[in-house]
């Protein structure tokens, strides 16, 4: 079954447990090889997605890629300093990821379960 995920603007995520949180405190997890998109409102002060993939909203720290995607290759744009933590976790597809010299961080089980 093919999920979609959407972070709302009141929606913010809790780094540490990779979790996304309503304002309700109704949590949904974003772990799922089955999602197949992540969209995030153009209104949410804190997120955005770009070709699927999560970023906070400077595009400073990527925050999630998307884990079904079938591409062999990306690029992580030089905006980014931050790899968080298990945001590759259970890729599958990709070959090779260019990592530019603006990253100083790469979080806990960045890569873990990667083929």
């Amino acid at each position: 079954m093919q999920k979609e995920f959407h972070i709302l603007e009141n929606m913010c995520c809790h780094r540490k447990t990779k979790r996304f949180f309503c304002d309700d405190e109704n949590e949904m997890s974003e772990e799922n090889e089955n999602l197949k998109e992540i969209s995030v409102s153009p209104n949410n002060p804190n997120y955005c997605t770009v070709d699927g993939n999560l970023y906070t909203k400077d595009k400073k720290y990527l925050v999630q890629y998307l884990i079904s995607s079938t591409a062999k290759s990306f690029v992580i744009p030089s905006t980014v300093t931050r790899i968080e933590a298990a945001a590759f976790r259970g890729c599958k597809a990709l070959e090779s990821i260019e990592i530019p010299d603006t990253v100083t961080y790469i979080g806990a089980y960045a890569f873990m379960d990667c083929e």
